[in-house]
């Protein structure tokens, strides 16, 4: 029994620090009254912030097997509550890819469960109450997410508009490629805002989309990495490029920002490709730079990302007719990059999207870690956005399964209010 009451008091203990974690992570502004705006502790909370749910969920349905448990003195009954939160245990340790969307599933019993053992028993242990807060932190901060959306019949007089963002990784194969146009053609959205383009792209996807999409706006002919292409089944009514610059560094990223016509509405298009702020850190992870060239280098790169950021905000606010902005921001939704943008416009998944919605991550990791750890690596960064003006409405938002990129296509559909 003294065992049983270590081991138990260790977990309320491990909980209870949990909590200030999730808080530093999943709250800026926490995060900004402690450490300031450190570039090195900024990188580290934004790899965190699709990775902190891990633990609180591998061990639900343990706590759920333990409740469960509780509501009967029938050994067969605890039997069977033990053998069925095991199953679920290792089911979701093994998929942890599409763990996450079932979270929700497994709430809903275990609070109802918890709710009972505490009229019963009047009184919660601490492991339990530890980590219920810990999960309600979760909750807050996922909100609409854990929820599975529910297509209802809706009003088909207002036309919709579907687009999608797509890092396509600059220096792929043929073979890659035209599985990326493959996945486009299948979708057919309105829009596609293509990131990581090269010069051989312009030629290829031209001739291979011309006939979907007739009106393309490229970055200039010498933007390869850095640029992009807006592709529309939609008439132009004007394109222009704009190169952003720095303090930071001599190099610029390219802004591409086409006007169509639509619904009766001119909507402005803005596809971008910001610089990787952290991509410092994910060299100094694959042990390709020292850990002194990564702390000289995290800071300009942070920051110039931010500026980037606030430049492309500024051009943005200028805009008062309806906007849809996307591409690969290389930031996740606790970033100060990701809230220069929410602060005034909405993001798609956030809005419409069942589940993480993280774009990034497997396929640069896979093939860094030990053979015996690749089954329980996924796409952990939520870095691909579709952001939109409050015009719209947005009616749903999905992330797209694609071994053509590094990067997950995500699609959305919206309509004008």
């Amino acid at each position: 029994m003294r065992l049983k009451n270590i081991f138990t008091s260790f977990i309320a203990l491990f909980w209870l620090l949990y909590l200030p974690l999730e808080f530093l992570v999943w709250s800026r502004a926490a995060r900004y009254a402690v450490f300031r705006q450190i570039p090195v502790i900024e990188t580290f909370s934004s790899l965190l912030n699709d990775l902190l749910w891990l633990p609180l969920a591998v061990v639900l349905p343990i706590y759920l097997a333990i409740y469960a448990a509780k509501i009967s003195n029938w050994k067969i009954i605890k039997s069977l509550a033990y053998g069925v939160g095991l199953f679920l245990f290792v089911l979701g340790i093994f998929h942890l890819d599409v763990y996450f969307r079932y979270l929700f599933y497994l709430m809903i019993p275990l609070f109802a469960l918890l709710l009972f053992n505490i009229i019963k028993a009047h009184k919660i242990r601490g492991y339990a109450f530890f980590y219920i807060l810990a999960l309600i932190g979760l909750i807050l901060n996922y909100q609409t997410q854990l929820i599975p959306k529910i297509e209802l019949g809706r009003n088909r007089a207002r036309p919709l508009l579907s687009v999608m963002s797509y890092n396509i990784l600059v220096d792929q194969s043929k073979e890659k490629r035209l599985q990326a146009i493959e996945l486009i053609r299948r979708q057919k959205p309105d829009l596609v805002f293509v990131q990581e383009i090269r010069t051989s792209d312009r030629k290829l996807l031209r001739r291979r989309l011309a006939d979907l999409y007739p009106y393309q706006h490229w970055s200039e002919k010498w933007e390869n990495y850095n640029g992009g292409v807006i592709f529309s089944r939609i008439p132009f009514v004007s394109t222009r490029n704009t190169n952003i610059h720095t303090k930071y560094a001599k190099g610029y990223i390219n802004l591409n920002h086409a006007v169509i016509q639509w619904n009766g509405r001119n909507v402005h298009l803005f596809n971008v490709h910001l610089y990787h702020g952290g991509n410092a850190f994910l060299k100094l992870l694959f042990g390709r730079i020292t850990l002194e060239k990564f702390l000289a280098s995290s800071e300009s790169g942070y920051f110039r990302h931010i500026e980037e950021a606030k430049q492309i905000a500024e051009r943005i606010s200028r805009v008062d007719e309806p906007v849809v902005f996307a591409g690969d921001f290389n930031d996740t939704p606790n970033s100060f990059v990701y809230h220069i943008f929410a602060r005034k416009l909405q993001n798609a998944f956030r809005t419409a999207g069942w589940g993480l919605g993280t774009t990034f991550g497997y396929m640069s990791l896979i093939d860094s870690v030990p053979t015996i750890l690749r089954p329980f690596v996924f796409n952990f960064l939520r870095i691909d956005h579709i952001f939109c003006s409050n015009h719209f409405e947005i009616v749903k938002s999905t992330v797209l399964h694609s071994d053509a990129s590094d990067h997950e296509p995500q699609i959305a559909v919206m309509t004008l209010k």
